[in-house]
């Protein structure tokens, strides 16, 4: 059941209406119970009518608040997740796709937000740990972008690799997000901002159809006249900024396994590609977070706040006994960039979206 038809009654109020007053001109902090938080955020976007990013202290908990937003919500309304990366700082080992894919979609959506204020308004809900997490800057997301058009030119193998810099994998089936297939004149693509993979047919050079196929089945179910593409991972090599990150590197502390392993994988990246664990080395030229991917009109919210301090407090202290011990082992150069901003970074993020409201904990009996 959708609650929306409920919001006047909240958005009627007096109360409600001096909120939004201070939201638009400084930063505000509320006393709310729990309960009624889904509420009170869905009145708050339906009523300000721009994107919102509501960070809470916990992944489990911004998972509960996305579900309910949906219920209070206008049922065409953009109620994403952005989940957060289940890789420890410094492991060497690749994240979930399933993760990273509802990661790139969230970023796609506020992607087009910016490019096209006519789409609806994001509403992204989030942990602390997932804000900090880098990912690529908006910039090069954006830029990566590209879409196909029926009746444009250009060559299959041109956009195949053009795909494979932007981290498909090309196989036989396409049944994932981030997946790609070359058959003769047919090229197949799931590109993790759609629901279904497309099917392009080519005469020559020429794009003679678009068609949604069911990943399941692999049969049609429906045409488009054009298909928006965005990259299929959160880290692009960029040889310019890769080939100076290696320069940089103290490999002085590492010792000899961990720079024969550190040169291999630089060679791969420097020649575009990708083995497990290669996301081992985003943070060499991913230095954003999604809070970059938020207009300056957007409001952030903060749950319990002091929970999300310390809860970044814990996340920093994980982060420098691993680093440390990492580099007492000799695995990892001593000045290998943090895969995380730390709360100050964080905050002058948050400081430049302008509009700020703290959602204190109800401690009433």
């Amino acid at each position: 059941m959708n609650l929306f038809g409920l919001l006047p009654l909240l958005e009627d109020t007096a109360e409600f209406q001096r909120l939004i007053r201070g939201t638009k001109s400084q930063n505000q902090s509320a006393v709310i119970i729990d309960a009624a938080r889904p509420f009170l955020l869905a009145c708050l976007h339906h009523s300000l009518g721009i994107p919102m990013l509501v960070i809470t202290p916990n992944f489990e908990g911004a998972r509960r608040l996305r579900e309910e937003l949906a219920a209070w919500c206008h049922p065409n309304a953009l109620v994403r997740l952005f989940p957060e990366l289940d890789v420890l700082p410094y492991e060497r080992l690749s994240p979930d796709r399933i993760t990273v894919q509802q990661r790139l979609e969230v970023l796609a959506v506020l992607s087009d937000w910016n490019r096209s204020s006519s789409v609806p308004p994001p509403l992204v809900v989030t942990s602390a740990h997932a804000t900090v997490q880098k990912t690529m800057s908006a910039a090069d997301f954006t830029s990566a972008c590209n879409t196909v058009k029926n009746g444009m030119q250009d060559s299959l193998d041109h956009l195949m690799a053009r795909w494979i810099a932007m981290g498909y994998e090309i196989g036989e089936i396409v049944d994932t997000p981030g997946t790609a297939s070359k058959r003769g004149g047919i090229i197949d693509i799931y590109s993790p901002n759609h629901d279904f993979p497309a099917r392009i047919d080519f005469l020559g050079d020429k794009v003679e159809s678009i068609r949604w196929f069911d990943p399941a089945t692999q049969r049609s179910v429906g045409l488009t006249d054009s298909l928006d593409i965005v990259p299929a991972r959160e880290m692009l090599p960029d040889r310019v900024h890769l080939e100076r990150a290696f320069r940089e590197f103290d490999l002085s502390t590492c010792n000899d396994n961990a720079r024969d392993i550190i040169r291999k994988d630089m060679e791969l990246l420097l020649n575009g590609q990708w083995d497990d664990g290669l996301e081992f080395y985003a943070a060499l030229v991913s230095n954003s977070s999604i809070t970059e991917y938020f207009p300056h009109e957007s409001l952030v919210v903060l749950t319990d706040p002091e929970n999300i301090v310390a809860d970044l407090a814990d996340l920093e202290a994980q982060d420098a006994g691993l680093r440390q011990g990492q580099i007492e082992k000799g695995e990892l150069p001593s000045n290998f960039p943090h895969p995380c901003l730390t709360w100050p970074e964080l905050q002058q993020t948050v400081a430049r979206m302008g509009q700020l409201l703290s959602l204190e904990k109800w401690k009433g009996e």
